[in-house]
């Protein structure tokens, strides 16, 4: 006889999923690092950006992701115009670089490897 669980169970145990999924998530993006501060172009741990020509360009080292917004337009941020200014992004990322002395982006990415482990085990990357 198969087991038989309420809606009312279900429903809380959706809910210590949920919770569960964040604060794990929480806890890959917020642990302290061995650094003692952010660099200037780091704005929150993995998140690192390069203002220039109106435009903000962002890497973020766990995902290896980038984004280029338009401040004028979208100030916060919200929708990428890197595929209709992938000239502007390329000069963000190549300021980027020389700033942080490293040859490419990528070379952030060794800094989060347990991080990009984690989040692969939990099927977010």
């Amino acid at each position: 006889m198969p087991w038989q669980v309420s809606r009312q169970h279900r429903t809380v145990i959706a809910a210590v999923l949920v919770v569960a999924a964040a604060t794990a998530t929480a806890a890959v993006f917020l642990r302290p690092h061995d650094s003692p501060g952010l660099s200037p172009h780091e704005t929150s741990p993995g998140m690192y950006t390069y203002d220039a020509e109106g435009y903000r360009f962002e890497y973020h080292a766990p995902t290896g992701k980038e984004g280029l917004y338009d401040l004028r337009t979208d100030p916060n941020c919200l929708t990428s115009v890197l595929k209709d200014h992938e000239d502007v992004a390329k000069r963000c990322r190549s300021a980027l670089t020389q700033d942080l002395k490293i040859e490419r982006l990528e070379e952030l990415r060794a800094r989060y490897a347990d991080e990009i482990r984690r989040l692969e085990a939990l099927g977010y990357l």
